[in-house]
């Protein structure tokens, strides 16, 4: 636990200004990108002493979604700290993601969304993203 706690205080110190800009159906607002979040995470491992073995469980698909029937995923991601000094292992972490799409997105979509549900609950971070809303919008 000591470890994740030098994981956060690391964080605190990166940009987390939105860097990303989505316009759909006459609305648009900014939001903290997942390629931001993992370029700025990915040295702090090092530098705390951890290693995060991230594996996604299998994928569930769900009822379409809207008049389009775009399709609908639900990914699951499980997280598990190892401290590389000790080889100590931590407890089973889950998160999961929703991902919804017209093509083949769907599912990397879900992916992402659990990959930021994960590292914004671990250091407090708002991506800016409000998944009801931006659900709503691609279901019209």
């Amino acid at each position: 636990m000591r470890k994740i706690s030098k994981l956060r205080e690391l964080a605190i110190n990166c940009d987390w200004s939105k860097d990303g800009f989505m316009a759909a159906a006459g609305m648009s607002y900014p939001y903290l990108s997942a390629g931001k979040i993992r370029k700025n995470i990915a040295p702090l491992f090092n530098m705390a002493g951890l290693e995060a073995h991230i594996d996604f469980g299998t994928p569930m698909l769900l009822a379409p979604v809207g008049e389009k029937q775009l399709l609908h995923w639900l990914a699951t991601l499980n997280v598990v700290f190892t401290d590389i000094d000790t080889g100590y292992n931590s407890e089973t972490y889950t998160y999961f993601g929703e991902g919804v799409d017209k093509l083949d997105k769907a599912l990397r979509k879900a992916q992402t969304d659990a990959i930021k549900t994960w590292l914004s609950s671990l250091f407090l971070l708002e991506d800016g993203i409000d998944t009801e809303m931006s659900s709503d919008m691609t279901s019209n």
